[in-house]
């Protein structure tokens, strides 16, 4: 892994309305990411128009489909369907393009990938965590989740993230709360380089009341000398 660049970059899914309050935080911090709306998902506050069109004047607004179906269940033609809708509706709301696709769920397979990449977007986003590196703009995973996860559940998300996820382990360290880990894997990209990408959902920010832990880990990650960008940026990071 390359020691530079250093990129940083952040995700938040689904489109909840308490994104807004995400955006207002990272705008405080000077922080870049991408927000993943999910257009017509039912029974599910999602962010207003006025609100997304606002929020794409400094940040990178993405698609993650129409309703939220685990794109590995439904037949290729759905998938097309809600890939490429999604990102027609959202570019009707905002009036420019949307390159960055999100997989419900983070399931995918190389059909589905095929399938978004033919819709126009330029990237796609996985979810498996413990990742610094990508070969792949179609299965960009990420480095942490502002989530906590179980301890058995973090092993586990560890033993499958491939010998980054061991470099991270035997360099920095375990650390099973989710704000000391956010920092540990921040503090490992510094050292060796590579892409910190923060995944989250407000609602789970909002639900459990994270957001003094949130705004710890933005205040944590802000204003260093790194790259900040979108998710679409990470396109020029990918490996061969």
């Amino acid at each position: 892994m390359s020691k530079d660049p250093i990129v940083v970059t952040t995700s938040w899914d689904d489109g909840y309305n308490a994104d807004f309050k995400v955006f207002k935080l990272m705008k405080k911090y000077d922080l870049k990411g991408t927000f993943y709306v999910c257009i017509n998902r039912k029974n599910f506050n999602r962010l207003s128009n006025s609100e997304i069109k606002q929020i794409s004047k400094t940040q990178e607004i993405g698609a993650h489909t129409l309703t939220h179906p685990a794109l590995t269940k439904i037949s290729l033609n759905e998938v097309k369907q809600e890939a490429l809708g999604s990102k027609r509706e959202l570019e009707k709301i905002l009036g420019k393009k949307v390159l960055s696709f999100a997989y419900p769920y983070g399931r995918y397979n190389q059909l589905v990938e095929e399938v978004v990449k033919k819709s126009g977007f330029v990237m796609a986003r996985a979810d498996k965590p413990f990742h610094f590196s990508n070969r792949d703009p179609f299965a960009i995973n990420v480095s942490c989740d502002a989530y906590q996860h179980r301890f058995l559940g973090n092993c586990l998300l560890l033993t499958q993230s491939g010998q980054e996820g061991l470099k991270f382990l035997f360099t920095e360290g375990f650390a099973n709360d989710w704000v000391k880990l956010a920092k540990k894997t921040f503090d490992f990209v510094l050292r060796f380089g590579g892409v910190w990408h923060l995944h989250g959902h407000s609602y789970e920010i909002e639900r459990s009341n994270l957001w003094e832990n949130l705004e710890e880990v933005f205040s944590y990650v802000s204003h260093r000398d790194v790259q900040y960008c979108f998710n679409k940026d990470l396109v020029k990071f990918v490996s061969t």
